[in-house]
């Protein structure tokens, strides 16, 4: 799968879930479709998808590597100042070292899988925090102070291993769009007879463009690293259904 088709599925989700950006209801003219039969249609409100993942410069065997993950939807003016409009979702994941011994020369740490602690903040918001949009794949800024969260330590040496406490977090990070553009669609169709009656037609189309990003900010007072994979995307589209029940 392409990075475009990837940007196209977290759009498509990221849409489901955005309850505010809904659609608008237009007539349309089916004569191969008997009158009776209903007809849907959505058509999605374009919409501006910002990611970036955060990794370590160096590893931190005191306090543990910190991984940082922000991802947030807007519509494409920015406004996320209503409930349902955009999304933001930021995730904190440590993974904390274990001393194994020391030497004259050093100590020595070492993370395993299965007996290794680690550490997840997650949070996220359904609007009502600051969003901006500079051209679509221009500039992308969000500022969200106490997002609602969970923090979740595994730790199988602790009984229990896994406890969660009540969290929030405060979220300030700004995109900037470089590169190249890649710009595609994807359709989907299909279509039913009975003997030699269409029963229903399906169309779908969602389409976009994306870029590479440089991407800064803070996550709970921390100033996120500079090792970073960003990018930007825009997506839009639209679904028609002729015989089809909402």
């Amino acid at each position: 799968m392409n990075s475009f088709s990837i940007v196209m599925l977290a759009m498509r989700e990221a849409g489901r879930r955005l309850t505010g950006i809904t659609a608008i209801a237009v007539s349309l003219i089916a004569p191969q479709v008997a009158s009776s039969q209903p007809t849907y249609l959505n058509f999605t409100s374009p919409v501006v998808f910002a990611r970036a993942t955060w990794s370590p410069e160096a590893h931190d065997f005191v306090n543990g590597d910190r991984y940082f993950d922000v991802a947030v939807v807007l519509p494409v003016n920015g406004d996320s100042s209503q409930a349902g409009s955009s999304l933001l979702s930021v995730t904190e994941t440590t993974f904390h070292w274990t001393l194994t011994g020391c030497d004259a020369n050093a100590c020595y740490y070492e993370w395993d899988s299965t007996t290794g602690k680690t550490t997840t903040i997650s949070a996220n918001v359904n609007g009502g925090f600051l969003g901006g949009v500079d051209q679509p794949l221009a500039r992308v800024i969000v500022q969200a102070v106490g997002v609602p969260g969970r923090r979740c330590t595994h730790d199988p040496a602790s009984a229990p291993p896994d406890q969660c406490t009540d969290v929030t977090v405060d979220v300030n990070a700004t995109w900037i769009g470089e590169g190249a553009i890649t710009r595609g669609a994807q359709t989907y169709h299909e279509k039913s007879f009975k003997g030699a009656r269409l029963t229903y037609l399906v169309n779908s189309l969602v389409h976009g463009a994306s870029s590479s990003a440089a991407a800064v900010g803070f996550v709970a007072g921390t100033a996120l690293p500079t090792t970073h994979n960003a990018q930007i995307a825009t997506s839009g589209g639209g679904f028609i259904c002729i015989g089809c029940q909402n």
